[in-house]
């Protein structure tokens, strides 16, 4: 099996979020946000991305089977942290955008990465994620590979987002089986509260069909599943909680607990 952190994205809103903070906290964020691309973040002490890392060695992967994407801008950023934490540098693909305005997009950049990849089973994260149960441990990743190992059933996992906010994100509907039946990205009128937290366990059949989409590159990432689950049965495993580090309110609460 392989891992996939997701990289590529410029970080415009954390970015703007950080120039335009007048809080009293501007020396804390300074040293966890400037100049920093969403995955190396500084939360509780790590980047965001160690967590991740440690969260797949954790489950089993070997360190020679992760793999990270990233842009130009991030890339020197991305492949110091890999290679201090033993990734090959071979394993840091640049995608050779500089700027948000060029951006390959979600389906893009998932496309151009697993192309350098060896086919096999993969694990596929966005950068900018954090997942937790209720006891505010992080999220087993363990738990959906042994599903998987299990039924040989693709994954993703979801969580039960608020009400106010579920047309914001990628919403799952499941079966008593916990089977997805169906996915809408952004519905004004949502038919569940399960939303896509951005970690999913693709299937060897998947990547190809994924490989030869027909989705416009810019798609948002959960098209990718809304695109899959009418020819492949994907399952969900349950998280607590998701933290996407999008802002600089995301990164004072994880840190500190507050927003201000």
């Amino acid at each position: 099996m392989k891992a996939l952190i997701l990289a590529a994205g410029f970080g415009t809103r954390l970015e703007a979020s950080y120039l335009a903070y007048t809080g009293d906290h501007k020396e804390q964020l300074r040293t966890w946000v400037e100049n920093k691309p969403k995955g190396l973040v500084i939360i509780n002490g790590k980047p965001v991305i160690q967590y991740q890392l440690e969260q797949l060695l954790g489950a089993g992967l070997k360190i020679k089977d992760i793999f990270v994407h990233t842009n130009a801008r991030y890339f020197p950023h991305y492949l110091a942290w890999a290679t201090a934490s033993g990734i090959p540098a071979q394993h840091v693909f640049n995608n050779e955008v500089w700027d948000n305005e060029h951006r390959l997009g979600s389906e893009g950049d998932l496309r151009y990465a697993l192309e350098r990849i060896e086919r096999d089973d993969t694990v596929v994260i966005a950068c900018d994620t954090l997942l937790f149960q209720e006891d505010n441990n992080f999220f087993p990743l363990s738990r959906m590979l042994q599903g998987f190992q299990r039924d040989g059933i693709a994954r993703i996992v979801v969580y039960e987002g608020a009400k106010e906010r579920l047309s914001r994100h990628g919403i799952v509907q499941v079966d008593e089986h916990e089977t997805i039946i169906g996915f809408e990205e952004k519905p004004a009128v949502p038919k569940s509260n399960l939303v896509n937290a951005s970690l999913h366990l693709y299937t060897i059949e998947m990547i190809e069909s994924i490989l030869h989409s027909s989705l416009p590159p810019r798609s948002e990432s959960g098209m990718v599943i809304a695109n899959l689950f009418s020819s492949f049965p994907i399952k969900v495993e349950r998280a607590h909680r998701r933290v996407d580090i999008g802002t600089v309110d995301d990164v004072l609460q994880e840190n500190m607990g507050e927003a201000k």
